[in-house]
């Protein structure tokens, strides 16, 4: 489609007649290859699409984007072509929430586009959200946080050359997401579906909820068993969320 989506954008089921684009954001540290499953998993009408971030796998090169509003930017930049003739949804998890719902503000408000649905998933609204300051410790610390969350396997935690590759993602991940600060904006039109586990240590059912404040669309929420990264394990029902956002069936 261009140089921009090629750079930053994968898909790894192409399904050129899909009615509905769904543009995946992943979470701190994480690539696109934690949605490259989910193309097939959804029916014919939706062709999923995955970001990829700089400073991660086939662009390890490049140097992480660790500012909000310059990442949002580039994003919306880049997934504009996927927007020609076909509805585009968003999907984030995590930290991919928070970007997901920049780039969908940017989309509604600057760009004049109707959106067909946002879906974010643990992370709390806007105005729940919280700084720190991880970013500025140690190695070990930024470590455990990902041990914490169960964000990767054990043997990748356990592994040190791993380790120095992810490092230095993490870190700036972890620093665009605490020095993020949501400016005041309009509620968004689109439909929201926010979504967390039922045991996460970070985001409780309040702050999804709160969600229902930045739409004036229609809100629904969904909390399944499980902690941080509970859709590892709850896929299916993800999926049929997705479903019902988009108005599709499997």
């Amino acid at each position: 489609m261009s140089n921009l989506v090629d750079q930053w954008l994968r898909c790894f089921h192409p399904r050129p007649t899909a009615r509905v684009r769904l543009v995946c954001l992943p979470h701190a540290s994480g690539n696109a290859l934690f949605y490259r499953d989910w193309g097939a998993l959804l029916p014919d009408g939706v062709e999923t699409w995955a970001v990829q971030y700089p400073g991660r796998l086939d662009r390890l090169s490049e140097p992480c984007v660790t500012d909000m509003d310059e990442l949002a930017d580039r994003v919306t930049e880049a997934l504009m072509p996927l927007t020609r003739n076909t509805g585009v949804a968003l999907f984030g998890h995590s930290m991919g929430a928070a970007v997901a719902y920049e780039v969908t503000r940017r989309l509604e408000h600057r760009r004049g586009l109707a959106v067909r649905h946002l879906f974010v998933s643990a992370h709390p609204s806007p105005a729940r959200h919280h700084g720190g300051d991880l970013h500025l410790g140690s190695d070990d610390a930024l470590w455990d946080e990902l041990r914490r969350q169960d964000a990767t396997s054990a043997e990748t935690l356990d592994h040190p050359q791993l380790r120095s590759l992810i490092m230095p993602a993490l870190r700036g991940d972890y620093q665009l997401i605490e020095a993020w600060r949501p400016a005041p904006a309009p509620p968004l039109s689109c439909p929201v579906t926010a979504l967390g586990g039922h045991d996460d240590p970070d985001v409780d059912p309040a702050d999804l909820a709160d969600w229902a404040r930045f739409t004036t669309g229609r809100y629904r929420q969904l909390v399944r068993p499980g902690g941080h990264f509970y859709l590892v394990d709850e896929l299916d029902a993800v999926v049929s969320a997705l479903e019902l956002g988009l108005g599709v069936s499997g």
